[in-house]
Formats: structure tokens, C-alpha cells, sequence
């Protein structure tokens, strides 16, 4: 269970740091497309930090070895929580590609509001 967890976390790892580095150059200049970069930048590291302390406290299960059962039902609550953070990295990655294909969209303020008021809604 725990080689599942940790290539499960792994895989997002890399998921996160392909979303980083698809926009981490993206609409310099323009205040909407930084405000939505900076915003998905910011959930990334939220996230990536969220995997860091589940690696750690994986880790820390695995060392037990009384209470089987009950670290097996923690485990399963992990996997459900990086469940979880896949979806939040598929939407991540739709709003990437949007900010990716659709760069002059961004002079419009409407714009920025939209994708303020979506970002609140994926949180």
C-alpha cells in the first residue's frame, strides 16, 4: 500500500511541476493573465506542499507495525485524498491550457473576474 501512496504522490509531483513550468512565463504585462498565473502558481505550491507532508507522514505509518487494520483504513483515506488533489491538478491544468491558448483574451476586466470567481470556486 504504501509503494501505491508514494508513486501516487510522485506522479502528482510531476503533474505539479509540469503545470509550473507550462505558465511560469505567461502573460507578463498583462494583469489578468498574471493574476490567473500567479493565482494557479500559488495553487501548485499549496498542493505540492500538501504532498510533502503526506509523504512525511506516510513515512511515519510505515514504521508502524501494531494497529494494522487501522493504518490500512488511514491509508485508504490517503488514496482518497490524492483522489482529491488529481482533480484539483486536471482543473489546474484546464485553466493552464486556457491561459496557454488564449492570450489576448486577458485585456478584457471581466476576464480577470471570471477566472478570480472560478479559482474561489475550485478552492
Amino acid at each position: 500500500m504504501v509503494t501505491i501512496i508514494n508513486s501516487q504522490i510522485a506522479e502528482l509531483k510531476d503533474l505539479i511541476k509540469f503545470i509550473k513550468t507550462s505558465i511560469s512565463n505567461l502573460g507578463r504585462g498583462n494583469i489578468a493573465a498574471e493574476t490567473l498565473r500567479e493565482t494557479i502558481l500559488s495553487e501548485c505550491e499549496k498542493l505540492d506542499n500538501i504532498l510533502k507532508q503526506l509523504t512525511n507522514f506516510v513515512k511515519n505509518l510505515s514504521v508502524i507495525k501494531d494497529k494494522k487494520e487501522i493504518i490500512q483504513n488511514i491509508y485508504l483515506n490517503i488514496l482518497d485524498v490524492l483522489r482529491l488533489i488529481r482533480t484539483k491538478c486536471e482543473y489546474l491544468i484546464k485553466l493552464s491550457n486556457y491561459l496557454i491558448n488564449n492570450n489576448r483574451i486577458y485585456k478584457d476586466q471581466d476576464f480577470k473576474k471570471f477566472f478570480i470567481f472560478i479559482i474561489k470556486y475550485i478552492n
